[in-house]
C-alpha cells in the first residue's frame, strides 16, 4: 500500500489521541498545516521526479542550476542537527561548526505534485520534539511497504565532508559524498528555529560530489528551518547540538 496524504493524517490523529504522546501544540500545527489542503489519494513515496524542479531563494542571489545532462534522483526531508563546539563557555569564544547529522524521509510526490506544502514542513518539523519525529516515523512506516526513511546524512570523522547514504537496502548503491560550491541565505520566512535555538536557519548550499559518491553529481540543501549556532559560547557546552530541517536533493547523470 502506498502512503497517501489521508493515511499521513490518520497517522496522526492516531498519534494525538494516543496515551503515549499527550496533546502537543506541534502536532497540532502540523495537522493544521495538512487538513487545510486537498490531496484525496496522493501518494508519498516513489514518485518519478521528472515534473519537479529546484526551488528558488528569495534573495538577490540564487544558487546555480544543475549542469546540463543532470537530473533528480531523490527529494528528502531532512531532520536532525547541526552540531558544535566550543572552547569555553564565555561570550569570548565563538561556536566552531563540527558537521551534522539527520534522518532522511521520501517526500519525492510531494516535491512532484504539492511542491508548497512541501516548502513548509520544514519549519513545522524543526519544532518537534525527537519523541515525536520517532513516533512519526514509526506511524509512517506501518502505514505503507514503500520505505519511508530512505537515507542518513552526517559527514566523516574529520568532520570536512558530508555524505548522504541511501544505502539502506542491498539494492540501492546511492552514496553521496562531496564538499560546498555555493551557498545564499536562508529565505526571510523561514523558521528561526526549535524553542530556546532560534538563532536563525542555515544556508541554502550547492555540493558538488567527489571521487567517493556513487550515483551523485549534485545535491542541494534549500528551505532550512533552524540549525544556525549562536553568536558566542556563553552558556553552552563544549559540545551541542541545534534542531534543524530542510529539503535535501541530489542529482545524476541521465542514463
Amino acid at each position: 500500500m502506498k502512503l497517501t496524504i489521508l493515511a499521513t493524517v490518520s497517522g496522526l490523529l492516531m498519534l494525538a489521541h494516543a496515551s503515549a504522546i499527550p496533546s502537543n501544540p506541534q502536532l497540532a500545527d502540523l495537522m493544521d498545516l495538512l487538513e487545510k489542503r486537498d490531496f484525496g489519494g496522493l501518494q508519498l513515496t516513489g514518485c518519478d521526479l521528472s515534473k519537479a524542479t529546484l526551488p528558488k531563494s528569495d534573495g538577490p542571489t540564487l544558487l546555480p542550476d544543475p549542469e546540463p545532462g543532470l537530473s533528480l534522483t531523490n527529494v528528502v526531508l531532512g531532520r536532525g542537527t547541526q552540531n558544535y563546539t566550543c572552547a569555553d563557555n564565555t561570550e569570548n569564544s565563538t561556536p566552531v561548526p563540527q558537521g551534522a547529522e539527520a534522518i532522511l524521509y521520501d517526500v519525492s510526490c510531494l516535491a512532484v505534485n504539492h511542491p508548497s506544502l512541501l516548502h513548509e514542513l520544514p519549519d513545522v518539523l524543526v519544532q518537534l520534539q525527537s519523541s515525536v519525529q520517532y513516533y512519526l516515523t514509526a506511524v509512517f512506516q506501518r502505514l505503507s511497504k514503500e520505505k519511508v526513511v530512505v537515507g542518513h546524512h552526517f559527514f566523516t570523522p574529520d568532520f570536512s565532508t558530508p555524505v548522504f547514504d541511501f544505502r539502506i537496502t542491498p539494492d540501492v548503491k546511492r552514496y553521496f559524498s562531496g564538499k560546498r560550491d555555493a551557498g545564499v541565505p536562508a529565505t526571510a520566512y523561514a523558521s528561526k528555529g526549535s524553542p530556546g535555538q532560534q538563532y536563525g536557519a542555515v544556508d541554502w548550499v550547492r555540493l558538488t560530489a567527489d571521487e567517493r559518491a556513487v550515483d551523485s553529481k549534485l545535491a542541494y540543501r534549500v528551505h532550512t528551518a533552524g540549525g544556525k549556532a549562536p553568536p558566542n559560547c556563553k552558556g553552552q557546552e563544549k559540545h551541542f547540538e541545534i534542531d534543524y530541517a530542510t529539503e535535501y536533493s541530489t542529482d545524476d547523470s541521465i542514463v
